[in-house]
């Protein structure tokens, strides 16, 4: 899938998402589990900021991973299911 039209479907589905994410949020708009996400984050593959006390996500930089790493249609199925999002013709 070309990058620009993966990006689009990517903020498509998401559109509805805060721009700035708790880890519960990101859980609920991502296909990432708990641990996997976290994981993402202490090995700085995913960009958070510590704030009070929790790590907070931008919205772009969960589209930015999502469309350096989810190279296939599975993981956007994933992500569509997850998330509840549905993709437009």
């Amino acid at each position: 899938m070309e990058h620009y039209t993966k990006a689009a479907q990517l903020e498509n589905m998401i559109r509805d998402c805060p721009d700035l994410l708790t880890i519960r949020e990101a859980l609920s708009w991502s296909p990432f589990g708990k641990n996997q996400l976290y994981k993402l984050i202490k090995e700085k593959q995913l960009q958070a900021h510590y704030v009070q006390g929790s790590y907070m996500i931008a919205k772009s930089e969960l589209i930015d991973y999502l469309l350096k790493h989810c190279d296939d249609d599975s993981h956007l199925h994933m992500f569509k299911s997850k998330s509840g999002g549905e993709e437009d013709d």
